[in-house]
């Protein structure tokens, strides 16, 4: 694959090295460095392949880990462009859990495999966190991911949560780590509101007594 490949001819090799499991073709296809065109390969990829292509990048970075680097930019797209596809995945913690720790042995002063480093720590502590639900007799998909807590909601509306949006149909990494810190800064919001409740309830405790005086 050359470098100046569209991401349409790209994605056709890409599908079909996958479906006929030609190792050769799929090294053509992972030589591609351009991010753009990696990233829209991705996105166009059908859903019955992510899996697929994301056991072979990692079986090839565990087999080489000199090779992480190389794939680096592969798997950093798959798994932020497909998040919640990869979330409701069963072999999800297989295939990432020796993953992780082969970039993690590799990690050094690498500011890539570090940044990926901690897509794929979330994203076991969100698996961790299903299994935990599961084991209790919950459905370890039943909820979102993450909750939003909003205190003028109705009761009805306490178990109802929202993911950050960024793509339809997928929850960016950094969307949700954007996104606790705009609740964070809500919550100071409301603290705020509140005490300038308190200060009008004193006011008019102040008025009320001022009135009896008067009378």
């Amino acid at each position: 694959a050359h470098q100046g490949q569209s991401a349409a001819s790209a994605r056709a090799l890409l599908e079909q090295a996958l479906r006929s499991g030609d190792s050769a073709l799929l090294e053509e296809v992972l030589a591609v460095r351009k991010a753009s065109v990696i990233e829209a390969t991705i996105a166009q990829l059908p859903a019955e392949l992510l899996r697929p292509l994301l056991a072979a990048l990692a079986d090839r970075a565990q087999s080489q880990p000199s090779r992480a680097m190389e794939l680096c930019g592969w798997l950093q797209l798959l798994l932020t462009t497909h998040t919640a596809y990869f979330l409701a995945l069963p072999q999800l913690h297989a295939i990432l859990s020796p993953l992780y720790q082969t970039i993690d042995h590799r990690l050094g002063s690498s500011k890539v495999l570090l940044k990926l480093a901690g897509r794929l720590q979330l994203l076991h502590s969100h698996i961790e966190a299903n299994a935990q639900r599961a084991a209790a007799g919950e459905s370890a998909l039943a909820g979102p991911l993450l909750v939003y807590q909003d205190d003028d909601a109705d009761d009805d509306d306490d178990a109802d949560g929202r993911t950050p949006p960024d793509e339809p149909g997928a929850a960016d990494v950094d969307g949700v780590l954007d996104y606790e810190e705009e609740e964070e800064e809500g919550d100071e919001d409301e603290d705020g509101d509140e005490d300038e409740d308190d200060e009008d309830d004193e006011g008019l405790e102040r008025a009320m007594t001022q009135r009896e005086r008067q009378t």
